[in-house]
Formats: structure tokens, C-alpha cells, sequence
């Protein structure tokens, strides 16, 4: 064989070079897929106001319980993600409006609403965690059990007009 025909390209040649190519194509479909996990921003993503409820909606001696829903991305992912908010009035200043986290602060468990009956000494705690027996006022200060201390206060816009809606500014 001369080296001319040694550098021609052969059919079986290029059938090699093509099934290589080939083979490697879903390790390469595999590694956009790393590169583009790894170098998406690892923050999570989730909007900045929630229309809350309405200021009149608001009750003076009771808790509204408002699930916020949203869908927020978390790298390349994106979820409906689900968050319970408890909102009342202070009692001590019934035009002060407080919005609270619905986890627990022991091992962030779901807070649950309670009805709870009215009497003068003030008969029970209306939140409650079921999972260790944590207990919490009406404004999230703890009554009992092993939460270390009282729900997450949230920020919240108020209405400037005095009874349009509230929008919370956190989660």
C-alpha cells in the first residue's frame, strides 16, 4: 500500500468517525444540562408584593387566615409553593394591623387556627401547633410549649385610602 492511498479517506473510515461522533452526543446533551444547573443563579426567585386581603376584611377581635400561593423558581426548577398567613388587629391598638408567619418558630411545622370559645379570661390559645403542643396568642406571642419564640411578624403595606388592600411585602 502506498502512502497515498494510506492518507485517502475510506468509507469504513468515515462510518468510525461518524458512529464516535454519534456516541458521544448524549454525553454531551448531558453535560449542557450540568453546566446550565450549575451556573443558573441559586437564589430563589419569588415576587415582591402579594395582595393580602382587604383592610375592612380585617376583624377586631379574631384571626383571618389567607393562604398565599405563587409560583417561584428556585434554579432552573419552578414551583407553586403554598404559605399560610395569619392577620388580626392589636388588640391594644385595634388600627395597628399585624400579619404573622403560619410556621411554627420550634420546628416550623404548620401553625393551625382554633376556635376558641370568648370569655373574659381570655379562654385558650387560638393558634396552635399540633406537632409538639406549641401554643401562640392572637398577635403570635407564645402561651405554651416549646416554641423558643413568638411567630414571625411580616411586613405589610397598608392602604393609603384606609380601605383598599393590604399587600405583604415578605414572606
Amino acid at each position: 500500500m502506498s502512502t497515498d492511498q494510506a492518507k485517502e479517506p475510506t468509507r469504513r473510515g468515515f462510518l468510525a468517525a461518524a458512529a464516535a461522533t454519534l456516541a458521544t452526543l448524549p454525553f454531551l446533551g448531558a453535560l449542557v444540562v450540568a453546566l446550565r444547573t450549575a451556573l443558573a443563579p441559586a437564589g430563589a426567585d419569588a415576587p415582591e408584593r402579594f395582595p393580602l386581603c382587604r383592610l375592612d376584611q380585617v376583624p377586631e377581635d379574631d384571626i383571618l387566615e389567607r393562604a398565599i400561593v405563587f409560583q417561584m423558581r428556585r434554579g432552573p426548577v419552578v414551583q407553586s409553593v403554598s404559605r399560610v398567613v395569619f392577620v388580626t388587629r392589636d388588640p391594644d391598638r385595634p388600627a395597628d394591623v399585624l400579619a404573622m408567619s403560619g410556621e411554627c418558630t420550634h420546628l416550623t411545622c404548620p401553625v393551625q387556627k382554633k376556635n376558641v370559645e370568648k370569655s373574659p379570661t381570655g379562654g385558650g390559645a387560638p393558634l396552635q401547633c399540633p406537632c409538639h403542643g406549641g401554643a401562640f396568642s392572637r398577635t403570635g406571642e407564645v402561651v405554651d410549649g416549646p416554641p423558643p419564640r413568638p411567630l414571625r411578624r411580616l411586613r405589610i403595606e397598608l392602604p393609603d385610602d384606609g380601605e383598599g388592600m393590604i399587600h405583604l411585602l415578605e414572606l
